[in-house]
């Protein structure tokens, strides 16, 4: 992709994006104050403790005395960025954590002074990427010397990269929880087409319809009853790109190129070519009576997203829709 379309790109994703985000917003304006707290499940809490753990060498409550206190420091100065002393820090904590606690803290939490930079990952300190672990949404807290220069901050919830994190539990937990997020997004994007009055099925196996195992499962298959297309869905729940770097590395991963096995959309589209090859297989396994004349590829995403604006020849195989275009979808 060259400079110019690249560019032509993101303007017209931001300028969608923001004018999504502003209906979304103004709709949510009567909720923005309102008094609401997602608990974590006891067990989802269990395996989050023992991740948090694994990565960082320090109990999640241990971690929240040592930050409530720094907080505590930092509302009674009324200030946002505040300075203290390791030894203030462990005497106003001497009695809930031990020193050998607050030391694995600042060895994870705390920005260090380095005398070079090369030898760091090239990701990690980026300043115009998002998630970087070089960064004080990860590392709140500056270590000046002996002291403790604290940024009041909140840890960034959902949408983590697990590639910033070390441990192989973190890592596994973002990942699961990320297939299950993704699993209520397909289940969502299922019950949308059974509230519109459509014929939906989700999690299809293409091995269902005897194709090999290999090309996987549909996500939902759509039709209706007065339609001659069938809509085979792919969910992809996809987070905000923040930056003209966060566009070019989402356009890559999906460019549909079937030569590429990497590629996000590659399956999807085999999946939908060899379902368009047998469509009458299709509609008997489905118990559609009525003459189907295509099966068409859709991606159904959570927001807006840059490969709507791209005009590519595998691209043109597949269109994408958000959830909000779903209800006009069998009258295309």
């Amino acid at each position: 992709m060259d400079l110019n379309e690249l560019i032509s790109v993101t303007n017209e994703y931001l300028t969608g994006y923001f004018l999504d985000t502003f209906e979304i917003s103004e709709k949510e304006y009567n909720e923005l104050y309102s008094d609401h707290i997602n608990y974590l499940e006891q067990g989802d809490l269990f395996e989050f403790e023992e991740a948090f753990y694994n990565e960082y060498q320090i109990q999640l409550s241990d971690f929240t005395k040592i930050f409530q206190a720094l907080i505590y420091f930092s509302e009674r100065k009324k200030l946002a960025v505040v300075e203290i002393s390791v030894g203030s820090l462990l005497d106003k904590l001497k009695d809930t954590v031990n020193l050998q606690v607050v030391k694995s803290f600042v060895s994870r939490f705390c920005f260090t002074p380095r005398t070079v930079w090369e030898s760091t990952n090239q990701d990690s300190n980026f300043p115009w990427r998002f998630q970087r672990k070089l960064s004080l949404s990860f590392q709140p807290v500056i270590l000046i010397e002996n002291k403790l220069d604290f940024k009041q901050s909140r840890f960034e919830q959902g949408w983590i990269d697990s590639s910033i994190f070390d441990s192989k539990r973190m890592k596994s937990l973002l990942g699961a929880k990320a297939e299950q997020l993704g699993n209520e997004f397909e289940k969502l994007v299922h019950n949308i087409c059974l509230d519109n009055q459509w014929n939906s099925k989700h999690s299809v196996k293409m091995e269902f319809f005897g194709a090999p195992s290999k090309l996987g499962d549909v996500d939902v298959l759509v039709w209706s009853n007065h339609s001659n297309k069938i809509y085979a869905l792919e969910c992809k729940r996809l987070k905000m790109c923040r930056t003209a770097r966060d566009i070019g590395r989402l356009l890559s991963k999906f460019r549909g190129d079937p030569s590429n096995n990497d590629d996000k959309l590659t399956k999807h589209i085999n999946r939908v070519d060899w379902l368009n090859k047998n469509i009458d297989t299709v509609c008997s396994k489905l118990g559609i009576t009525q003459q189907i004349i295509e099966i068409k590829a859709l991606v159904v995403t959570n927001r807006l997203v840059p490969m709507g604006f791209i005009n590519n020849a595998h691209l043109s195989k597949v269109e994408f829709i958000t959830l909000n275009d779903i209800s006009s979808l069998v009258c295309k």
